[in-house]
């Protein structure tokens, strides 16, 4: 008796996890029109995205807009901040999400990266290149990862500054779930 309860809730924690990998939201087109805001960190930041396209194959493809009224389109907006209420070192606000309940797609988001140390000093260029590769993946619905030394560690402490394989790994299983959550006949005519 005590086995056939154990096997039925390892069934319903297995189903509820996979439920959860679906429901964590990505997006389900590229490329991603990007607008940074004009800032002497701006290039940064555009070279965090730069990093993460050209290591993640063909999952990932970023267009560029560098002026303001291209903003107001944008489906990735970064803005720049001396500080956040929250003493973290970007925010990503989330805007509207699309799409069945499951999977569900980012429409648009803002990131807001922070420019200085809570001391008040500017954080330097290879931290700041750091926190940006973090922010990327984070907009792209990559979580953080449980093991060091990946731009998406968990406990990150930013000095990380390219992305690993194990962070390209989870970035294509957020992906793989969206090509493989199709119907058979739709994914044969791919």
């Amino acid at each position: 008796m005590m086995k056939k309860l154990l096997l039925v809730l390892g069934l319903i924690f297995i189903n509820a996890s996979c439920a959860f990998a679906y429901s964590y939201p990505r997006w389900s087109t590229f490329p991603i029109n990007i607008y940074i805001e004009p800032n002497k960190n701006a290039p940064v930041v555009e070279r965090a995205f730069r990093h993460w396209q050209t290591n993640a194959g063909s999952v990932l493809k970023f267009f560029y807009k560098k002026s303001g009224p291209f903003a107001k389109n944008a489906q990735i907006k970064v803005y720049f901040t001396e500080k956040l209420s929250n003493d973290s070192y970007y925010d990503i606000s989330i805007g509207d999400l699309y799409g069945p309940i499951t999977p569900r797609y980012f429409h648009q988001i803002t990131v807001t990266v922070r420019t200085k140390e809570p001391n008040g000093k500017a954080i330097s260029s290879n931290k700041l290149y750091a926190i940006s590769l973090n922010a990327v993946g984070s907009a792209m619905g990559v979580r953080c990862l449980k093991s060091s030394g990946n731009v998406m560690s968990c406990d990150t402490d930013y000095t990380p500054t390219r992305v690993t394989k194990t962070d390209i790994t989870a970035l294509n299983r957020v992906y793989r779930i969206y090509r493989t959550s199709k119907p058979r006949s739709l994914q044969q005519e791919l």
